[in-house]
């Protein structure tokens, strides 16, 4: 049976910021749960950030990602997949968050055209550089 279901995915998501606002972005994600439990995305993108706002407790992005996508019947043709996607970032303090979005994720060549929401936690990790 191949018919359109929902499809649940544990996802990771890493971003660099190359300014305050402009980021790198890094996702991997394998279904877990809705019959195509073989599936899995590898993607990479950029993304844009808004300034914090409402006592920088929110934070606004739209980003972009694109890369490989296959398994679980899924029906990727050749693999190759953009996302385009929105969402929004709570902090909860300085480190910890809340995160969600939506989107589309959109396999080139072939009939996966689907909207996707998600949400979860975020952490922030700070990296020390030297400039000689």
């Amino acid at each position: 049976d191949i018919s359109p279901r929902d499809l649940y995915k544990i996802l990771l998501q890493a971003n660099l910021y190359l300014n305050k606002t402009v980021y790198l972005a890094g996702q991997t994600s394998f279904a877990n749960f809705g019959l195509a439990g073989a599936y899995a995305e590898g993607v990479f993108g950029m993304g844009l950030s808004s300034k914090q706002l409402l006592n920088n407790k929110i934070r606004l992005f739209v980003q972009l990602l694109a890369g490989g996508a296959g398994g679980g019947h899924v029906d990727t043709g050749q693999g190759l997949i953009i996302k385009p996607g929105a969402g929004l970032y709570y902090n909860i303090s300085d480190k910890l968050g809340f995160k969600t979005a939506f989107g589309r994720t959109k396999a080139i060549g072939s009939g996966l055209n689907s909207a996707y929401f998600n949400f979860g936690m975020s952490y922030r990790l700070a990296f020390l550089t030297g400039v000689n």
